[in-house]
């Protein structure tokens, strides 16, 4: 009798081990579906059903963790206990992404005191930083991969910020040009000022700076202008010295050509080229 109980218990071992390999190869298919662009609304549906997933009109959030220690189960396993304490017994899919990322996907918006969980979770291995980054809620299937690539996004933002400690970063506290450069790698952002600035930078180039400021003006004003929290519309129309107006006519971008004319139609000369050298 003793060795018949043992079996039995070892059956239902192999079966729960069987569907839990099941269930974690469905989320990480689901993390390689949506880490591809253009991912249809049809094929995301099949993956959350797979995944245990309601299949609803939205919301949906989604969430990605790193650790420094890159051991396998270590960020999946912080971020699941994170996404229990705010979603208690609901559904949830939580796995990991081609790059080796974990991510999870939760229906429904996630509760405000998320971000309250996050250093507790961090917490329990104080001496690992746990970095994480959540975008904007998904407010259907065709935009869970846009609401992935925000959190990844947040994700490298929240890396840049504390390298040496846990931060949780939300995509939607992207307010402001310099909190949305966070996200990109500081050698990417050197690399980038020197090959499109070039000599603007150059601290002993006595005109670099007034063109600089005007550079960062043009940018406050048409990147970030009212509707995406910029300045106001007075800020917008202040006049600018001449050498900004004289910047900011070169700057300009190039009309595009006009179509060709059907053989035999009257000829239109093209000019390219931008005017004041």
């Amino acid at each position: 009798m003793l060795h018949e109980v043992a079996a039995i218990l070892g059956r239902s071992q192999e079966a729960r081990t069987r569907r839990r390999a099941a269930a974690r190869r469905a989320v990480d298919e689901l993390g390689t579906l949506l880490a591809r662009s253009g991912a249809e609304a049809t094929d995301a549906a099949a993956a959350l059903r797979t995944c245990g997933l309601p299949v609803v009109d939205g919301p949906y959030q989604v969430v990605t963790a790193e650790m420094a220690d890159r051991r396998e189960g270590l960020a999946e396993g912080a971020l699941a206990e994170a996404v229990a304490h705010v979603a208690g017994p609901g559904p949830a899919a939580v796995g990991r992404l081609p790059d080796g990322t974990a991510f999870a996907v939760v229906p429904g918006d996630l509760p405000a005191g998320f971000g309250a969980v996050w250093p507790l979770v961090a917490g329990c291995e104080p001496s690992v930083p746990l970095h994480g980054g959540s975008g904007s809620p998904a407010a259907g299937l065709e935009r869970l991969a846009g609401a992935l690539a925000e959190a990844r996004y947040a994700l490298a933002s929240a890396r840049s910020i504390a390298p040496n400690a846990s931060l949780l970063t939300d995509a939607t506290a992207f307010t402001s040009l310099d909190t949305l450069l966070t996200g990109v790698p500081a050698d990417v952002r050197t690399a980038y000022s020197r090959t499109v600035l070039g000599s603007l930078i150059d601290t002993g180039n006595t005109s670099a700076a007034p063109l600089l400021h005007t550079l960062r003006t043009f940018l406050a004003c048409e990147l970030l202008g009212p509707h995406r929290g910029g300045p106001a519309p007075a800020r917008q129309h202040r006049p600018l010295p001449h050498p900004a107006h004289r910047a900011l006519h070169r700057t300009r971008p190039v009309p595009p050509r006009r179509p060709p004319r059907p053989v035999g139609g009257p000829a239109v000369p093209v000019v390219t080229g931008t005017a004041g050298g």
